[in-house]
């Protein structure tokens, strides 16, 4: 039985395109958005393949924003300081002269834990 990819190409790239995401109640994302849904852009052609949702929640992700046909659109992990990994690009909304939530909180929660001279989280290095 041929194995399929975790990431693969959409159907219907989303290339130059935005979308409406619905927020899971309780996540992070939501908490730093301050919002139940958020308007996000994109710029890409692949995304979570949905037969690996189950195996990638196994593994300490949570699925956390979902897009308009229910497709995944981000994951955190409860167990680490800051990890959220997302579809969409929070990055993008700079082109438009925005800060974003996410960015933001990033930049803060980086910059803490630096002040902090906090560790590293297990598995990642620290620059000197």
């Amino acid at each position: 039985m041929p194995r399929s990819s975790v990431i693969g190409a959409l159907a219907c790239p989303m290339v130059e395109q935005s979308e409406r995401i619905r927020l899971a109640a309780g996540s992070r994302l939501r908490e730093l958005v301050g919002a139940p849904e958020i308007v996000e852009e994109y710029h890409c052609r692949f995304g979570v393949n949905p037969e690996h949702r189950a195996t990638l929640e196994r593994t300490g992700l949570h699925a956390v924003a979902f897009g308009e046909r229910d497709e995944v659109r981000a994951f955190e992990r409860r167990d680490h300081p800051f990890f959220v990994l997302t579809a969409f690009q929070p990055e993008r909304s700079a082109l438009a002269g925005r800060d974003h939530g996410l960015i933001q909180a990033f930049v803060a929660a980086a910059h803490d834990r630096a002040r902090s001279g906090a560790a590293p989280p297990a598995g990642a290095s620290r620059r000197s």
